[in-house]
């Protein structure tokens, strides 16, 4: 048992040492745990502040980034507003350099530059000027229905001649003129072909700097020089029964002042009469009233194209019921410098006041009617009948001489009113010497769209008349006049409204007859003519004074083949009237063709 006891008290000593030892080790896991976690929380406290340190130097990293950009955008805009700064005193030195150059009162405009693109007109060389003479009466032969008339003279001592009148400038230059015949048959589309044909050279041409330089004020001397020259042509030229053409040149870049009447007389025949119109400018529109296509009267319809350009033309009738229908008369080609000639008696038959319209495309065109009536076997009369280029509110015919007594039929004075257009109401209104005329004719005239109506004037007393119509609707409008008093039975004498006077311009006379001026004015005014000669001798200065609503005959010394107009006055209307002993004849007095007033052109971009 000793032995059991024995072991026992070995064993209890032996444990005791074990036991502290597992406290021993236990202690140190635990001081090692304790190690373990006091070194974990203080490597998280390491990270932490290590990350936050990271965090702060990241921040000031960028703000630094930050200040190094901004820095460096301020030293590069600096580096380019030096640039700049540079470049725009390089710039002002340049300028100073030119400024002082041109002018050193000048002071650079630093505002900055407006560019006015509104429309402005450029200035363009000035043309030529053309008016177109009338082909003289002539019986046509052989016509048929639109067809173009072949003409033959039936008068054994009919004459017939192109009347020109022109001034110079204030240095006693003559612009260049020449006077052409146009052809049944036209020229080609080309200048030197026109040029070429049967022309003839009134004066000489000028200079190209005198024709479009500065107009001129004075001669070599210093002092203002006036000249004039009259030209009366009765060579084959005005034989032919086709129109002429008066070429003028400018001068001092305006068109030339001049002007040309195409005459005709005949004392026996079926022609015999008298017959003198005005040379007129070409245009894209025409109009002409008071032809008559019934029995015993003979209308002829001539159009002329004056231009270099073929011209394509349309006309329009209309008589007292309303537009006519006709045949062959739309699209109607026109060479250049080529007259058509057409008897309206074909295309409006038994028509006792008819009115005529033209228009054309392409070369502009010059038309006229002449006309005849026979009573019988015994002529009553020839005259032409002139074209105005556009339809009016406000119409003034000076000018209808009326001799009443006669007993020939259908031959009365008369007014002739076509409205193409609207319906139209017309005030009349009918001055002489005296002032208005009352009663003799309606104060109001009606006109229907596209008809003709005839006022008839044959109540007015012997004398020299003027019209004043004023419309609600555009119109055109001529007068008849009649006499008894020449070598005829009966003449007549048809007048076209006038324009009003231009400032200067002048007016041929015809070789036949007496010639005096008739002038109207709707105020007071004043207009100042010269005599011209035959030889171009300019005479003296006369002023005539106009009362307003008045009609004022101005004769002239035998010696006088043309005479110079001026006035001041706006509206003042003038007709030439010629008697002689062949008969009557008027025509209203057409001014110069105005100046062109340039291209309009716009700048922009």
């Amino acid at each position: 048992m000793t032995d059991h006891e024995t072991p026992s008290s070995d064993h209890t000593e032996r444990t005791e040492p074990v036991e502290n030892a597992e406290r021993l080790r236990r202690d140190r896991s635990r001081a090692t745990r304790g190690r373990r976690a006091a070194s974990g929380e203080n490597l998280v406290a390491e990270q932490y502040a290590e990350a936050r340190g990271a965090r702060r130097r990241a921040v000031r990293r960028d703000q630094a980034l930050k200040r190094y950009r901004k820095e460096s955008a301020r030293a590069k805009t600096g580096s380019s507003t030096r640039r700049m700064w540079i470049s725009a005193l390089a710039g002002v030195g340049a300028l100073v350099v030119v400024g002082g150059i041109i002018g050193a009162h000048q002071v650079i405009d630093t505002a900055p530059v407006s560019l006015d693109t509104s429309a402005r007109p450029a200035s363009i060389p000035s043309a030529p000027s053309q008016s177109v003479c009338a082909p003289a009466p002539r019986l046509p032969a052989g016509a048929g229905e639109g067809e173009d008339v072949q003409f033959s003279p039936v008068s054994s001592d009919a004459a017939t001649s192109i009347n020109v009148a022109a001034r110079s400038d204030l240095a006693g230059t003559i612009p260049g003129l020449t006077l052409r015949a146009s052809t049944d048959s036209g020229v080609p589309e080309d200048a030197d072909a026109q040029a070429g044909q049967d022309t003839e050279e009134l004066s000489a041409s000028q200079p190209e700097e005198v024709q479009q330089g500065e107009p001129a004020s004075a001669g070599a001397d210093g002092t203002p020089v006036r000249r004039a020259l009259i030209s009366q042509n009765s060579d084959a030229l005005a034989d032919e029964g086709i129109a002429g053409v008066i070429a003028a040149e400018p001068l001092g870049g305006s068109p030339a002042v001049v002007a040309g009447s195409s005459e005709f007389t005949a004392s026996d025949g079926d022609l015999h009469g008298l017959s003198l119109s005005g040379c007129t400018p070409a245009s894209h529109q025409q109009w002409l009233t008071g032809a008559d296509t019934t029995i015993g009267t003979t209308s002829v319809l001539s159009v002329t194209n004056p231009s270099a350009s073929a011209a394509a033309v349309d006309i329009s009738l209309y008589d007292t019921d309303g537009p006519v229908a006709a045949t062959g008369v739309s699209g109607i080609t026109l060479a250049p410098d080529q007259t058509r000639s057409f008897v309206l008696g074909g295309l409006a038959a038994d028509a006792s006041d008819l009115a005529v319209g033209i228009s054309s495309t392409g070369g502009a065109v010059s038309a006229s009617i002449q006309h005849h009536r026979l009573d019988g076997v015994d002529p009553v009369g020839v005259d032409t009948i002139q074209a105005v280029d556009s339809l009016e509110n406000r119409v003034v015919i000076p000018g209808i001489v009326v001799n009443p007594d006669n007993d020939t039929a259908g031959a009365d004075p008369s007014l002739s009113i076509a409205s193409p257009l609207a319906d139209a109401s017309v005030e009349v209104q009918i001055v002489d010497e005296d002032g208005v005329v009352a009663g003799a004719v309606p104060d109001t005239v009606d006109v229907d769209t596209a008809t003709v109506s005839t006022l008839d004037l044959s109540e007015l007393d012997t004398g020299t008349y003027s019209v004043y119509l004023v419309s609600d609707a555009p119109v055109v409008a001529s007068g008849t006049g009649t006499t008894t008093d020449t070598g005829p039975d009966h003449e007549v004498s048809s007048v076209a409204s006038a324009p009003a006077l231009g400032f200067d311009q002048v007016v041929p006379f015809g070789s036949a007859g007496d010639s005096q001026l008739v002038f109207t004015a709707p105020e007071d005014a004043e207009v100042t003519v010269t005599p011209i000669d035959h030889e171009g001798e300019i005479g003296e200065d006369q002023t005539e004074t106009i009362a307003a609503n008045t009609s004022v005959p101005v004769s002239f010394d035998d010696d006088a083949a043309g005479v110079a107009i001026s006035t001041d006055s706006s509206e003042v209307y003038a007709a030439v009237t010629t008697t002689s002993s062949q008969g009557i004849s008027a025509y209203p007095v057409v001014g110069p063709q105005a100046a062109p007033a340039g291209a309009p052109v716009r700048i922009g971009w």
